[in-house]
């Protein structure tokens, strides 16, 4: 139809298609895992979810290649060509852990090429290998066409004594992922240890791992030629349990606090949290969730669920697992999982995390005094100081004596320390040799000579108090009254009490490390010689010291030939 100079069309309805290069496509959707580090944590999974309970990763740095290989159910032509035509469907029921089914192509772009070997262990068709070439697939824009070819393998369960036929090879693996020329890119195909990626598929895959008691083995061979090789079962909590917390919200669903309280180790609390859904047995780390949603729960529990106190799950429903698998995606039900674990924190987790805190700061302290006492020891050993050393600590009473000594006698015992203590002698600080440097074999006699130098606190061992023999000197740190003493020598035991309430204490501690222990040595030297005075003499002494302590300790924490930022800060402003 015309009017005047203008035309109109009559449009007509109907719809328009969409195409798309399915190659590149396949490359794009195994780039949602960027490395090989998370491409070999895919086949593992898989593995997993065929029913294995042996699983191998072999990586050679020299060759470029990865194989990982396992003792599952294998799977058929028919399975895996489904699985092919189901890409970002995933056919695995709720019980498994695959939930987008790329896992399968997770390698491409990463390598040359990489094959997928399987036999089922139900079927006839023996083993099959499908070759995945980067390249080939790239160029296929219509289909992608994968080939298969069948393999003389023959199936051989470990430990058995089966013979292979002629032309065949026994191998002790149902299906087998190989990698080939892998990228030379350090980022993308960046394996930092056997360890790691163990801890790494122990941590995301313990929940099924536990159920079916799999076994998983990794071992690297590095360019120089040196191995190395580690091995793990995923470990069932066995810290302290605590009761269950279920919280039930609109948008997140019910989310379930599973914890235990961690067993405390030589290093430490070692303990781990992982997240995860109710209805899917992958997890990842708390450390993980925490990064991914940065700037969104607070600090504080960061700090906490990081510190390894605890160990155990945190369980929800209604948040949705983003297809990276390493985070929840971001809509109203995550921010309410968030304000649950906020939740959780304010009613439960506040305690623990002041108690993680109290014993930060305890094992703090016992290092530095450590240090500190290693200082004083020194300097009562020298020749200069022999009579400072003869005045004090062959005047105490008591001395103590731990794991490695001759049997004091009921007769010689007094007690036991209330803290354990760690020995300056003990080479890591980490109480491993409270017996004053002695070995764990038990002596004829006692050593006379025998002067521990210890220091109280969270770590070490548990000491005897005994009459006479193996005095030394003992730094402990108790809260005393806030305008009490900075330090007082018991001169029964030998122990320097320091106040932790004391004003300089604090500014000691607060202003560092290196001032907290000059503090300690200046402090250790004044109570050590006050000891030596006359008793008529240390009134007034105490006066003195009293008045020169406030403007020495304003020296220890601002002054630049004391305090190391002071000293920093001086220099820029020239």
């Amino acid at each position: 139809m015309t009017t005047g100079t203008q035309t109109t069309h009559k449009v007509g309805n109907g719809s328009s298609q969409v195409s798309f290069h399915y190659g590149k496509a396949l490359l794009k959707l195994a780039a949602t895992y960027p490395s090989l580090f998370e491409a070999v944590q895919e086949s593992v999974q898989n593995a997993i979810d065929s029913g294995a309970d042996n699983i191998v990763v072999a990586i050679d740095r020299k060759e470029r290649s990865i194989t990982i290989a396992d003792n599952g159910e294998g799977v058929t032509r028919a399975k895996f060509e489904e699985a092919l035509s189901r890409v970002c469907d995933s056919m695995k029921s709720s019980d498994k852990l695959g939930q987008f089914g790329l896992g399968l192509i997770a390698p491409l772009g990463k390598c040359e090429l990489f094959t997928f070997t399987s036999c089922a262990k139900r079927g006839g068709e023996g083993y099959l290998e499908w070759k995945f070439d980067t390249d080939s697939v790239g160029r296929q824009s219509k289909t992608v066409e994968v080939p298969c070819r069948q393999r003389s393998f023959a199936f051989k369960p470990a430990h058995s004594n089966g013979r292979a036929v002629q032309g065949t090879r026994l191998v002790d693996w149902r299906t087998q992922v190989a990698i080939h020329n892998y990228v030379v890119d350090r980022e993308v195909s960046r394996i930092q240890s056997a360890e790691s990626l163990k801890e790494a598929i122990l941590d995301k895959f313990s929940v099924a791992m536990r159920r079916n008691d799999v076994a998983v083995g990794v071992r690297i061979i590095y360019e120089n030629g040196t191995e190395e090789v580690a091995t793990g079962r995923a470990k069932r909590f066995s810290g302290k349990k605590l009761p269950d917390v279920t919280v039930s919200e609109i948008d997140s669903g019910k989310t379930t606090f599973r914890l235990y309280l961690a067993k405390k180790s030589t290093f430490g609390f070692r303990g781990k949290v992982v997240v995860g859904l109710a209805d899917n047995d992958y997890r990842f780390p708390f450390s993980q969730f925490a990064k991914s949603v940065a700037g969104l729960l607070s600090e504080d529990i960061v700090e906490l669920f990081k510190s390894g106190v605890f160990e155990g799950e945190i369980i929800t429903t209604k948040p949705k697992l983003h297809d990276s698998r390493k985070m929840f995606e971001r809509n109203d039900a995550l921010i309410s999982f968030l304000a649950v674990i906020e939740q959780w924190f304010r009613d439960h987790g506040k305690k623990y995390l002041r108690e993680v805190r109290e014993q930060r700061q305890g094992e703090r302290i016992q290092n530095l005094s450590l240090q500190s006492l290693r200082t004083v020891e020194s300097l009562l050993a020298s020749d200069a100081f022999e009579g400072l050393r003869k005045q004090t600590i062959g005047s105490f009473k008591h001395g103590t004596v731990g794991e490695g000594h001759t049997d004091p006698g009921e007769g010689k015992v007094v007690g036991t320390q209330v803290n354990p203590s760690v020995s300056t002698s003990a080479k890591s600080g980490n109480g491993s040799n409270g017996s004053g440097g002695h070995s764990n074999a038990e002596p004829d006699k006692e050593k006379l000579e025998h002067a521990p130098f210890t220091v109280a606190g969270p770590k070490g061992q548990q000491r005897m108090v005994v009459k006479g023999g193996s005095r030394g000197l003992q730094f402990d740190h108790v809260a005393m009254r806030a305008d009490g003493p900075p330090w007082v020598l018991e001169p029964k035991n030998g122990t320097i009490f320091f106040n932790v309430e004391h004003a300089d204490w604090i500014a000691a501690s607060a202003a560092g490390d290196r001032e907290l222990m000059q503090f300690q040595e200046i402090g250790a030297i004044l109570a050590l010689v006050h000891h030596t005075m006359p008793e008529d003499f240390k009134k007034v002494v105490d006066i003195a010291y009293g008045d020169a302590l406030a403007p020495l300790s304003f020296l220890i924490c601002n002054s630049p030939s004391f305090n190391l930022k002071a000293r920093l800060k001086a220099n820029k402003s020239e």
